[in-house]
């Protein structure tokens, strides 16, 4: 999978001069299908003003010819100097800034053709997204800047049909194209926009700043529970982000969200954090305390166990109502534990009768608080297609989700990934319910990511409706003596027993050291999946985020690195160093993507997964420069790196010395059904 390609804006402004054609050292642009501007042709008329280190620069439109020509900039003119003639191809598309931030604003173009504008922090030479911009085939970002405060950006399109300049305030998610007829403008180094209204002669006009970069706003006088001050506020449900931002909370509630300074019983210093809603773990396990708190390690705010959770609701969440774990939690219904109440095994097949009162059964539980219905065929392979139509049948009655680990997961065969991932299609073609895939690279795409995807995409078409989650890792672990291990598995996963590995140990197996475990148990990681494919799904906009892990015990031979470290690996490599994608579009996939899978159906999820006032006060502070996951194969319990402050319900359970074990702030996640 590739990683987001730049082309900076600056070599795609040469090749563009290069093929509209040059006339001298001097011109930039000449040719029949330019649109000159109307107006007197002895005139000079300024298009655009940018910096560089050398200083600033002009575009200008003079005697029937463009020129890049070398300004001075003064408080109140621009004096134009003579012809750039060796334009330097590093810095026209790097400019400094020092204010919330300090290091330098930087641009490219995306392989999508969008333009992307970037913050470079000078200490640690990390980037920070700030914007997209939507180019057509015939433009180029002339220039770009952002005002000290990081409240706006301010930036021009160049093509033949002129120069546009727009401001974008990231505060809103507003862009808005500054137009005035017979009016140029020029971009400040802090942002600001200069109107060039006049010009004396050819050489001197005069510049009248339009806008001031400085904010004044007066204290709000109320005094709040809870006060996270001076953070970078994202919210991935309206796309803001918000500098300098402060919010304040009164019990469980956002109530503001401003740059006015705000009093609080207790607070929180975010100057240069990301302050992002809590992380929501789509794919987990039932908690105790040990699994919470290699959650809430990880910015997670809400667990849900949707590989099946429980057939018993009521006594599930009483179990948790007089001593609730550090984070929210919730799940799905336990369809083989339904299978259980009917004298059924794994490997039975169900009569009439016993699909009947399971399906009752599905009912009972969603009044109950069941959030989603959840099948796992590969390890219980008697479970038949009636059975899954009629359970699910239920399910679409209340239009709750059907949750899926897929029947097959071999790489080619009768058994291979996409026939199980046709399966479950067709469950929703037949029954009109929703369908969601659990860690489809491990369960369906292995080795034919592009045609599961495919195939999602042609059933989203149909009217079908289609969800799935990932987790950053190429490894899955399962009991050596399960079904996945089964007889045949080499030729099932493409693997040898080299590519197994004892968790908890560095020990990678034999033939013979896998028949001696396989005979005594234990956990098994394989690693059988293709790091490119995990990539390629979850770079799709609508992809989730799910652990399909929980930290039980401290002893290192119990679960999977994914367990602690899934959200800070996404955030810290696939995000920040490799890019991925950006950080806006990796929050969704673990908030707000999540949230609304399930807000139909839970008003619980409904007030989570965003930043905004009204609603709960699910929060994750952490430092994007530092943010990585540190757990391993050998020592996966083992908290992330980089997360600050954590805040369940308006309660700070994480902070800078780590779980505050006095907090149990996690609330029960139930469907509204009753």
């Amino acid at each position: 999978m590739k990683k987001r390609t730049y082309i900076y804006g600056i070599i795609i402004l040469l090749i563009a001069v290069s093929a509209l054609g040059c006339q001298g050292n001097n011109a930039l642009l000449n040719d029949s299908d330019t649109v000159m501007p109307e107006a007197d042709q002895s005139s000079t008329h300024i298009e655009g003003i940018r910096y560089t280190q050398k200083g600033a620069e002009a575009l200008i439109y003079t005697k029937e010819e463009w020129m890049l020509v070398n300004a001075d900039i003064g408080d109140n003119h621009i004096q134009l100097l003579e012809p750039v003639s060796n334009p330097s191809m590093q810095m026209l598309h790097t400019h400094p800034i020092s204010g919330y931030f300090v290091g330098s604003i930087q641009s490219g173009i995306l392989e999508n053709g969008k333009a992307t504008l970037y913050f470079v922090d000078k200490e640690t030479d990390k980037h920070l997204d700030l914007l997209e911009i939507d180019l057509a085939s015939n433009e180029i970002l002339w220039d770009a800047h952002v005002d000290p405060l990081f409240s706006r950006v301010s930036y021009q399109i160049f093509s033949s049909r002129g120069l546009k300049t727009y401001v974008h305030f990231l505060a809103t998610n507003i862009t808005q194209e500054v137009h005035l007829d017979h009016v140029r403008f020029a971009i400040g180094r802090d942002g600001r926009l200069g109107e060039i209204t006049e010009h004396a002669n050819e050489k001197d006009h005069v510049l009248t700043w339009l806008t001031d970069h400085s904010l004044v706003v007066e204290a709000d006088p109320q005094l709040y529970d809870l006060v996270i001050s001076n953070g970078i506020v994202m919210d991935p449900d309206s796309n803001t982000m918000k500098f300098a931002y402060n919010i304040g909370i009164i019990g469980d509630k956002i109530v503001t969200i401003t740059p006015a300074p705000l009093d609080g019983k207790d607070n929180i210093d975010a100057t240069g954090l990301i302050v992002s809603p809590g992380f929501i773990d789509m794919l987990a396990f039932n908690l105790n305390d040990t699994a919470a708190k290699y959650k809430i390690t990880d910015g997670v705010t809400t667990s849900l166990s949707m590989h099946g959770c429980t057939e018993d609701f009521n006594a599930f969440f009483r179990s948790y109502a007089s001593r609730p774990p550090y984070v929210n939690y919730g799940g799905a219904i336990f369809a083989i534990r339904l299978r259980f109440e009917q004298g059924l095994s794994g490997g039975s097949v169900p009569n009439a009768s016993q699909i009947e009162r399971m399906a009752n059964r599905v009912g009972q539980e969603i009044l109950a608080g069941g959030l989603a219905l959840a099948f796992s065929p590969e390890y219980y392979p008697g479970t038949t297609s009636e059975e899954i139509a009629a359970l699910m049948a239920v399910a679409a009655e209340y239009d709750i989700p059907t949750h899926f680990h897929g029947r097959y997961s071999a790489i080619s065969g009768e058994e291979s990934g996409i026939v199980g991932v046709h399966e479950i299609l067709d469950y929703g073609r037949k029954t009109g319910g929703r369908v969601h895939f659990m860690h489809l690279h491990s369960t369906g795409g292995t080795g034919m990511m592009d045609e599961a995807l495919e195939a999602i995409n042609q059933a989203r078409e149909e009217g079908v409706r289609v969800t799935y989650d990932i987790y950053p890792y190429d490894s899955w672990i399962s009991r050596i003596n399960w079904e996945r291990y089964r007889p045949g598995w080499q030729e099932r996963y493409g693997i040898t027993y080299s590519d197994l590995q004892m968790a908890g140990t560095s020990e990678r197996l034999t033939q013979e050291t896998f028949n001696y475990y396989r005979s005594v148990g234990g956990l098994c990681i394989a690693y059988a999946m293709n790091e490119d494919e995990i990539i390629q799904a979850l770079s799709k906009d609508d992809a989730m985020v799910g652990s399909d892990e929980c930290v039980v015990a401290e002893v290192a031979d119990d679960s999977h690195p994914r367990g602690s470290g899934t959200f800070s690996k996404i955030l810290g490599r696939y995000v920040r160093d490799e890019d991925y994608f950006s950080l806006m579009d990796g929050l969704k996939k673990m908030t707000i993507n999540s949230a609304k899978h399930l807000e139909g159906i839970s008003e619980d999820m409904a007030l989570r997964g965003r930043l905004k006032e009204g609603m709960i006060a699910d929060i994750t502070v952490f430092d994007y420069r530092t943010i990585m996951d540190q757990s391993t194969v050998e020592n996966p319990a083992t908290p992330s790196i980089g997360i600050h402050y954590v805040i369940v319900s308006g309660e700070i359970g994480l902070n800078e010395d780590g779980l505050v074990t006095s907090v149990r702030a996690g609330k029960p996640i139930k469907s509204n059904f009753k």
